[in-house]
């Protein structure tokens, strides 16, 4: 009896981290979707989620409470699997030229891989108060990097503001969409800009 309850436990066992494993991938399958849909410029709803996922719209809402619990999610899922794409090499390290040539690389490569979803977000913010609030939030966090990154600058009285401004998505955006330049030129503008721009910036 012993040995047949411990195959028991071993098959409930089993039983059980197959169930958490296609609830994951199943949860992973609707947060994809919800990005995809994001990206292609539309508004996630549940019901389209889950469409495209091909989970059923009851697990969906097994998983989020409701549509702003999903469109968080999505949005902190899409986040994480992007992290590495916000890090700048050496950030902080190095001098002048070598950091801003590393932030204009890094924040114009991470425009463009989220670009599309950026300007979908920024579109829905107006509507939806949980967007608006991720849209701060990473605006905040860029900020933040700017600050950081050229931290010696700041310490010394120079004024980031202009800096961060060109660095912003909305300013990659106009580059991109309205200029038609291309990530290299984007990049190219932005290290001579910035050169300029400390170059002009008088100590207060």
């Amino acid at each position: 009896m012993e040995t047949g309850s411990k195959v028991t436990q071993i098959e409930n066992s089993v039983t059980t981290d197959g169930r958490t494993a296609r609830r994951d991938l199943n949860r992973l399958r609707v947060l994809d979707a919800c990005i995809e849909i994001f990206t292609a410029g539309g508004l996630p709803t549940p019901e389209d989620v889950a469409t495209l996922s091909g989970v059923s719209l009851r697990s969906v809402y097994r998983y989020f409470d409701d549509r702003d619990g999903l469109i968080r999610a999505a949005i902190d899922h899409q986040a994480s699997k992007l992290a590495d794409m916000t890090e700048i090499p050496s950030h902080g390290h190095g001098n002048l030229t070598e950091r801003i040539a590393g932030i204009c690389a890094t924040r114009v490569n991470l425009f463009f891989q989220t670009g599309q979803m950026y300007r979908a977000a920024r579109a829905a913010a107006t509507g939806n108060p949980v967007i608006e609030q991720r849209l701060f939030e990473n605006r905040d966090a860029l900020h933040g990097q700017v600050l950081s990154h050229f931290a010696t600058e700041v310490a010394a009285g120079y004024d980031v503001s202009m800096v961060d401004t060109l660095l912003s998505f909305d300013s990659l955006d106009y580059l991109q969409s309205a200029l038609g330049k291309s990530k290299k030129e984007i990049i190219t503008s932005l290290r001579h800009a910035l050169h300029q721009l400390f170059d002009e910036t008088e100590i207060s």
